[in-house]
Parts: C-alpha cells; structure tokens; sequence
C-alpha cells in the first residue's frame, strides 16, 4: 500500500554475498541468513484509526512470505495534555512540545502578531522614523547627535510619532528655552517648565 514504505536487508551467512541492490545474498550454502524488515507509516488511513489493524504481506526474496500486523497510533499521546495560553505560547496551545498559535499571531512563542506595521498621520510605515520589528510593531530609530539643543534625543511611541527634541524652541533654537522638557502625545508637542527652585512653581 502507498501509505506504508518496506524494506528488507538481509545479514548474509559466511561464504555468501550480498547482491541485487543489497537485497538477496549470493552462494550461500549453509549458515543462517537473516532478514532486517523495516517498516514506515507514511499517513494516518481510515483503516489504522480508532485501534484498527491493517494485515501487510512480507514477501523475502527466495524465502516464503508472512504477515505482519500494523497498529497505527494516529495521534500524540502528548495530545491530550494540551496547555493553553501558558508563558511558552502566549497566544496559543502547547501541544507535544510545539506552540499551535491562535489567529492573528505567529512565532516559536506565538508573541508575534501578523498584523501589518502601523503607518504613521504622515502616511509612512513607523511615520518614517522606525522599522518595523516583523511583528505589527515599530523600532524606533535612535538618533546619533544632539537635536535643537537636546543632548539625549529620543524618538519614542507606538508610532514613532513623539520625540522629545520639536517642541518650540527660542531664537538661539533650543527647545523649550533649555528651561523645560518636550513633551509628546498622540504627536502633539508641549514644554513642560521645570520648577523654579525659587518659587516653587513652573
């Protein structure tokens, strides 16, 4: 039958040979040779489910021919011990070692979100100021020099729409007069002052 691959490698007696694609032994003329059958389950078949038993013909080359019985096991028994949502598979099942994710995600861990990357109010993936991380997310990129004054510039939110460096800025060009700090929301830019050390107040 298709579903099941045979073969058969003979141990030949001493004198003998071994011949025809390493199937049949030559001059043998006493001694005992000995047949190795193996045999492979390719798929599960309606007649291995549920307990059934399939009747395979062995034929030796030579010799008589003898049946085999194959009991098919068409699923893990690790199966029935399916674990949902646990750290190994976020969004997913942990079935015989192995994370089944659910719809939507992806991944070893099933962590991974399919979803597309979210396109910035500019119209560009990550607002043109990230890359997307493969999962529905955005890296933000980090800037290498100073910005308007800013010493430590960051590019920050789930779009890389917020930065702390674009905020207003004074006539010399620093931001928030270098008395404060940009802050970002949804892409909207505003100084928070710092606290008068004096007064108390912003």
């Amino acid at each position: 039958p298709i579903f099941i691959q045979s073969s058969v490698v003979p141990t030949c007696p001493e004198g003998s040979t071994l011949s025809n694609e390493l199937t049949e032994c030559d001059n043998v003329t006493n001694g005992t040779t000995i047949f190795h059958v193996t045999l492979t389950l390719t798929e599960c078949v309606a007649e291995l489910q549920n307990g059934g038993v399939y009747p395979l013909e062995v034929s030796v080359p030579g010799f008589d021919s003898f049946i085999v019985n194959i009991e098919g096991s068409c699923n893990c028994e690790c199966d029935s011990n399916t674990l949902i949502n646990m750290s190994l598979c976020v969004n997913g099942e942990l079935r015989c070692g192995r994370c089944y994710c659910d719809e939507g995600w992806k991944g070893d861990r099933c962590d991974c979100s399919t979803e597309p990357c979210p396109v910035g109010a500019n119209g560009q993936e990550c607002s043109g100021r990230g890359t997307c991380d493969g999962c529905g997310g955005c890296t933000c990129d980090k800037p290498s020099s100073p910005q308007n004054g800013v010493k430590n510039p960051i590019i920050f939110g789930s779009l890389c729409e917020c930065n702390n460096y674009e905020c207003d800025t004074d006539y010399n060009g620093v931001v928030c007069s270098g008395r404060g700090n940009c802050t970002c929301s949804n892409g909207v830019y505003s100084c928070e002052c710092e606290i008068s050390s004096l007064t108390g107040e912003r």
